[in-house]
């Protein structure tokens, strides 16, 4: 490869990293049966909280790192996940385990 080629990739690879949101954004529903509250543990950054529920719904943003994971429980359901500056929204959480197929 040339000089001007490692510069363009190199460009590019900086560029990509640069577009990851500094934040993680986790929406989503409860079941209407489940807990009033979901607990979210990211160990990675040394997050650990419990996010109350509104009308069945939960909205929070976390700090973004890649290269942690975290968890989040709500009753019986437990999500492992990368806190990667991307938006996941969760429904249905909590179902009774009679209601599953």
């Amino acid at each position: 490869m040339n000089k001007m080629s490692i510069i363009a990739a190199a460009a590019v690879l900086l560029a990509g990293c640069n577009s990851v949101s500094k934040t993680t954004l986790l929406t989503g529903t409860v079941d209407e049966n489940g807990p009033s509250a979901i607990m979210i543990t990211v160990p990675g950054i040394g997050l650990d909280t419990t996010v109350a529920l509104t009308d069945g719904q939960f909205k929070v943003e976390i700090p973004t790192d890649t290269k942690a994971y975290g968890r989040l429980a709500c009753g019986d359901y437990h999500m492992l996940f990368i806190p990667d500056g991307t938006t996941s929204t969760l429904t249905s959480l909590a179902l009774p385990m009679s209601s599953l197929p």
